[in-house]
This record gives structure tokens, sequence and C-alpha cells, in this order.
């Protein structure tokens, strides 16, 4: 009985190894075939944030001025991410300002210049946010005259207004010693005049002048 137990003891334990080493065969054989465990690796992230351009720029001043006199303008942008600006002004004449700022978002910037010559000038300005994205060119144009003494005579038919000039359209005007006779010109007279008479619809005098715009 006892030799019978031992012959079944020993005949279980072979086939218990039999069934281990058939399984760890067959994991093994299993793992070869697998594709190997990727390995990943975690970084910090980093956001990145993406600025829109500012706003094109809002200029304002005379349109109209004298040589060598100094005129002021001013100029402000308002933008929905409420950065600080740089303001940069090219005024024609191969004259700019360069970078000036930083300037909050709605604030009114000033800003002064005078021309030593007579001619239309085309003013640009660009801004640029404190990460350097720059906006839009704001385009502005001021016409620069020489006034002379002149005797004007004419038809008033709108007039208009700067600091120092006064800019006036007319129907008829005879202008001297500048021309003959205007028909439906623009004359241009500085405000500081003594001798003339200048209201809504007629003007006559010995004024600091020049034609503007002769239309015909």
């Amino acid at each position: 009985m006892r030799e019978e137990r031992g012959k079944n003891i020993w005949g279980k334990m072979l086939v218990c190894g039999l069934i281990v080493l058939f399984i760890g065969m067959s994991v093994g054989s299993l793992a070869q075939r697998l594709p190997p465990t990727p390995v990943v690796f975690w970084s910090e992230s980093h956001l990145m944030t993406i600025t829109q351009p500012p706003e094109t720029p809002q200029f304002n001043g005379p349109i109209v001025g004298r040589v060598g006199v100094t005129y002021n303008f001013t100029v402000t942008i308002t933008d929905p991410e409420a950065n600080q600006f740089f303001y940069l002004v090219d005024w024609g004449d191969s004259n700019t300002t360069g970078w000036s700022g930083p300037y909050d978002s709605g604030e009114e910037v000033g800003f002064s210049h005078a021309w030593s010559q007579v001619g239309t000038f085309l003013i640009q300005v660009k801004a640029k946010d404190t990460q350097g994205t720059e906006s839009a060119t704001a385009h502005f144009t001021i016409q620069i005259v020489k006034l002379r003494k002149s005797f004007v005579l004419g038809v008033v038919h709108n007039q208009s207004e700067t600091v120092d000039l006064r800019i006036i359209d007319t129907l008829f005007a005879i202008v001297i010693p500048s021309e003959t006779v205007v028909n439906f010109g623009t004359v241009v007279i500085a405000k500081e005049y003594r001798f003339g008479f200048l209201s809504a619809s007629f003007i006559c005098g010995v004024f600091e002048a020049t034609i503007l715009h002769k239309w015909r």
C-alpha cells in the first residue's frame, strides 16, 4: 500500500511539473511574439499664448498747416487684450519719432512736428505691443502751405478752421497777387489778420493768404 501511495505521489508531482514547464514555455513564447511595451516619458507642458496684432491706431490733427509752424497730433488705440503699446510716426519728410512708449491701451498720446517745406505729406503711424507684434499702418495727409500778404475779395460757400488758419471754400474770389480770379476755389488765410472783413458769406481785405485748391 505504501509503495502504491508513493508511486501515486511521484506520479502527481511529475504531472504537475510537466504542467508548470508547459505553461512557462507557452508564456515565454507568447512574450516573444508580443510587441514591446512602449516607454512613455512625461515632460512639463508649456502653454503658448498667441496674441492678435494690435488694432490700427487712430491718428488726429490738422489737415492744413504753415511752413515752420509746429502742430500737435494725437494717437490712440483700444485693444481687447488691454496691452501696452509703442508708437512710430513717420512724418513724410524723412523724419520719424522712432518707437515711443510704452503707453496704455486707450491712452491718448500727443506728438508734435513742423515741416520746413511746402507740399502734401503722407503721415504713417504704426503701433506694436510689448511682444513686438505690429499693427497695420494708419495714413493721414497734411498739406503745408506758405502764406503771403494778399488782397482777397470773394463769396464764401463754406469755411472751417484749425488752430491758426481759416480754410474758406469760395464760390468766387479775387486773390492778388496769387491769382486774378478764382472760381470755386479754397483759400487759406491766417487767423491773425489786421485789415479785412470775413463773414459767413463774404470775405474782403488784406490777409496772409494763399490758394489751397482751384477747382475751376
